[in-house]
This record gives structure tokens, sequence and C-alpha cells, in this order.
């Protein structure tokens, strides 16, 4: 990504986690009386809110002293989004509260077993959206299969320091148990400059693990993109996954073709390539299987007579309730649709961005057969 490009995005990163954080800190701020806990309150708060920015700053140049950041930045994330959505909701009780006089008690008081029980709730959550992300669950599509084929797909897996080794090998494991005759990897595979990572060898010997008759094949996702594509490509390469970046393929019993994803057209200023251009040479009297990171080019693939379409990015949300959000700016956030004589299905991924915790689903592995 161009330097000021890189200088905008932190600007309204930084911009936007302070806003959020004095937003809670509003809320807190009348609960704690005494000066020097106010300050010890500021501070940790500056630490939480900043820790996975410095730790993505140091995760290659100081692995030690990154990963611990990261750990603690990525769940803060999390806990900060439903500190934020809590006191929302306290608020809307206030107002409510307001017009409808039901709580009469020191407010104090209830504010801060408010805030305890919140505190608790949130805790339980996140604890049970990290076993959705820690134990992907395998899912069979109820779509039929263009030709006689197994087929796995596991999109979104975010490789990075946030990522155990433990967690990677049962992925690996899970997809290889399925006697796949082909292997997809939709897009996000990595989320960093693994040829600058302390854990590059270790990543890349458990994904030598994959394979398949037919082989392993991803397209770039846009954290591709934002890493570099060219070392993140030419690093998947050497684990023996064949990057399709505008291209197709024939693999005999179907056709398989993968589109770059559109962050390639805002960060290097490519020209997008038509679908039609991408499969005019192949022979279409086979099935043909689309992968596009991103669930944006639905109607191209449609128009085009694809049989099949995969593909990830949105995660669903990751976090309830933001899936809703997803809803509106995605056709299809998460599951299966048919269009015409296209089959669609977009993944809600097999890993997770940031904060290692899914709320809002369950990481999957799809098996089509």
């Amino acid at each position: 990504m161009p330097l000021r490009s890189w200088i905008l995005f932190l600007a309204v990163v930084l911009t936007l986690l302070a806003v959020i954080h004095g937003f809670i800190l509003f809320h807190l701020w009348p609960l704690i009386s005494d000066y020097l806990l106010r300050q010890v309150t500021l501070a940790v708060f500056v630490f939480l809110g900043t820790a996975y920015i410095v730790g993505r700053a140091l995760e290659n140049k100081a692995p030690g002293i990154a990963l611990p950041l990261l750990h603690i930045g990525s769940w803060w994330l999390g806990i900060m989004a439903y500190l934020f959505l809590g006191c929302f909701l306290l608020d809307l009780f206030f107002i409510l509260n307001s017009l409808i006089p039901v709580l009469t008690a020191d407010l104090q008081f209830w504010m801060r077993t408010y805030f305890v029980g919140l505190c608790v709730l949130i805790l339980a959550v996140m604890l049970a959206g990290h076993f959705n992300v820690q134990f992907p669950k395998v899912r069979r599509l109820p779509i039929p299969a263009p030709a006689k084929l197994r087929i796995a797909i596991a999109s979104d897996l975010h490789l990075c320091g946030l990522v155990s080794m433990g967690r990677i090998k049962r992925i690996v494991a899970a997809i290889q148990s399925l006697e796949p005759d082909l292997i997809l990897l939709p897009g996000d595979t990595v989320d960093e400059d693994m040829h600058h990572s302390p854990r590059s060898a270790a990543f890349r010997n458990i994904l030598k693990e994959l394979k398949a008759p037919l082989g392993v094949f991803a397209v770039t996702g846009n954290h591709e993109w934002v890493c570099g594509v060219e070392a993140t490509t030419s690093w998947l390469e050497s684990c023996g996954i064949h990057v399709l970046q505008d291209e197709s393929t024939d693999l005999g019993p179907v056709l398989l073709a993968g589109r770059n994803d559109v962050a390639s057209i805002r960060l290097n200023r490519q020209r997008p390539v038509p679908l039609h251009q991408i499969i005019s040479s192949t022979e279409r009297q086979k099935p043909l299987i689309l992968m596009d990171h991103q669930p944006t080019r639905i109607p191209e693939a449609v128009d085009a007579k694809v049989d099949l379409l995969f593909c990830g990015h949105t995660h669903h949300g990751q976090f309830w309730p933001f899936q809703w959000i997803t809803k509106r700016v995605f056709p299809i956030s998460h599951g299966h649709k048919r269009i015409r004589k296209t089959d669609i299905y977009v993944s809600c991924g097999v890993g997770a961005w940031g904060p290692q915790v899914r709320t809002s689903s369950r990481s999957e592995i799809l098996l089509l057969e």
C-alpha cells in the first residue's frame, strides 16, 4: 500500500479509536472518584487502545514484544466493541427512563452493578467466541457437485502471529481428513508479509501438508494486496499452493478460474480484468468454478454462466450484531444462493481477523461432494 494511503488509513483508525474510547470513558468517569485511579484508568485505556497497532508495527522486528501486544490488543478490540454497545444501550435506557421513570434508586450504585454485570457477560461471550474460531465446523454444502468430485473450501485463514501452530495443524488435518480431490482457498490466506515473519518456515511446513489429486488453489484477497501481493503470492506458491490471478485452468473434470481481489484496483491502481477475458480461452463444455474473494461481482459471474462461485471476506460480521451491517453491504453475507444457473456460496471463513473470536458465526471448512 502506498505511504500516503497508510498514513490516511492510520489517521482514520486512530481517530475512530479515540472517539470510541472517549465514549466509554465518558460513562465510566463519574463512577471513578479517586484522582489517581482516574489517571491509571486513562493510562490503561491508552495502552489497550494502541496495543494492536504497535504490535503490528513491531511483529517482524521484535516478535517477542509484538506477540503479547497483538494478543492483548486484539482481545481488547472485541471487548471494546461490546463495551461501546453496552454504553450505547445504557444511554437508550436513560432516555426511556426520563420519559417513563422506572429506576429511582442510587444511580451510581446501579451503574456500577450494570458495568460489573456487563464485563462478566462480555468475558463469557468472548470465551465462547474464541471456541468458535479454535474448532471450525465442517459444513457440507447443499449444492450438487458439477462433477464426481470432493472439493474442500477454506477461505479467510488470516495467517499471522495471532494464529497458533496448533490451530493451523487442526485446520489442515480437518481438510485432509475429507479426502478432497481439489482444495480451494478463496482469499485472505495470509495477513502479514510471510517472507519476514519469524514463523514463516513453520507455517510453510504445515501448509505443505495440504494435498489433493487436482491440486491446491488460492486467489488473492484484500489482505494479500495490503501486505504486498508479490511477496505473499510467492510465499503461497512456495507452500505448494497455486495462486490464480485473473486466470483460468483446465483441471480435467472441471474448469477453475480465479480473480484478483477488487482491492487491486484501489491499492495498486490496476485496471479490472473482465471475467469474460479470464475464461475466454476455456472449453465451456465443462463445468466452471470461480473463486472471487469479495462477493461484489456476482452479477458478472451470473452473466458469464459460471456454475459455481465461491467467495469469502465478509466473516458474516465476525462479531454480533455486525452481521446486520454485512447483510446490507453485500448481496450475500453468508451462505448459499442460486441466481439463474449459478450457485453462489459466501463462506464466513475458517479464521478470524484481529480478535481470534467469532460471535456471529462459527469458523467453517466447506465440503462439496
